[in-house]
């Protein structure tokens, strides 16, 4: 089990990571890190997602510093706002934007959906595959998560399932967290 949460980790990191792309011969780099994004194990957030993918019909990315928030509209109608922050821990915050009441749903609900979610992004396309992992993670916790409280999936990983239900909207969140 170690070895499928380093890997979803990998995810996080790549997410995470600031890349820097080649330069051209002979041109000078533009753009220097402030000391406080060097002295990041992770870098800065990057967009995961891109309008490029037939599945998706609109995408944004905004980041600042050591934060950043994606927007995803899919063809499925599903929204999905993406949190991501840290320097040497590093968190995803998914926020799915739901159009109906589900005020009176159980918390098992709650989790099963996550897992539907989940399960719907990582098989939009193969570098999302590695969400299985926290699929799988959720499945397995499934009985101890407690709606709105972190879990431990294996020593310095939690996952977090909360949920936000009103008159004419729902929201499930999926906070999946790594700690130093």
């Amino acid at each position: 089990m170690k070895l499928f949460f380093y890997i979803s980790l990998c995810l996080l990191v790549v997410a995470c990571n600031n890349v820097d792309k080649p330069q051209k011969e002979g041109s000078k780099k533009q753009v220097e890190q402030s000391p406080e994004q060097s002295d990041c194990k992770y870098g800065k957030p990057v967009a995961i997602f891109s309008d490029e993918l037939p599945q998706i019909t609109a995408h944004k990315f905004e980041s600042e510093g050591q934060k950043g928030i994606e927007t995803v509209h899919f063809e499925n109608q599903t929204i999905l706002e993406l949190y991501q922050s840290g320097c040497n821990e590093i968190r995803q915050e998914y926020r799915f934007l739901l159009p109906e009441d589900f005020r009176q749903k159980e918390d098992v609900f709650w989790k099963d959906l996550a897992i539907e979610k989940l399960t719907y992004v990582g098989n939009l396309d193969e570098k999302y595959a590695v969400l299985g992992i926290w699929v799988g993670a959720i499945e397995q916790l499934k009985d101890q998560l407690k709606i709105g409280q972190f879990s431990e999936a294996e020593p310095g990983t939690f996952i977090m399932i909360d949920k936000l239900a009103e008159p004419e909207s729902s929201i499930l969140m999926i906070v999946l967290e790594r700690r130093v």
